[in-house]
């Protein structure tokens, strides 16, 4: 099982509870599971903090930080492998996030997001990976 993160760069730190919960239920219906994390915002940096943590319980599981380019310092210090997408590097920087957010959802069997709004990047890629009949989980909801 791949899992992704989509979700708002202003997420609350009250979504931590129940991000711990959602993804330890996940693990440990399936121990071997991966992870992509993106690299920007709030709801990326907790999901990174949170799986760190629950990495020490449940040493299967793998996690990937997702660059949309190269070099970023938003993710040093945690101690994941770094993935970038083949061919990110021909797209322009603007469309970078974007197109690293496509492949994630794409790669993904499931997607867990924090989607308080009906607008912006989260709500959009989050809607995508529904039209794709991803396995989602809203936690704004």
């Amino acid at each position: 099982m791949i899992c992704t993160f989509m979700g708002h760069g202003d997420a609350p730190p009250d979504v931590v509870p129940l991000l711990t919960d959602v993804l330890s239920q996940l693990i440990r219906c399936h121990p071997n599971a991966c992870f992509y994390l993106g690299t920007h915002g709030n709801f990326d940096a907790y999901a990174a903090m949170v799986l760190h943590a629950l990495k020490q319980e449940y040493p299967g599981i793998r996690c990937y930080r997702i660059l949309a380019y190269y070099p970023v310092k938003t993710c040093e210090g945690e101690g994941f492998p770094i993935l970038m997408p083949d061919g990110l590097e021909r797209i322009p920087k603007r469309f970078a996030i974007s197109h690293r957010n496509r492949w994630m959802i794409k790669e993904a069997d499931c997607v867990i997001g924090y989607v308080a709004r009906s607008y912006g990047g989260a709500a959009q890629f989050f809607q995508y990976a529904q039209h794709l009949q991803k396995m989602c989980i809203n936690l704004a909801k």
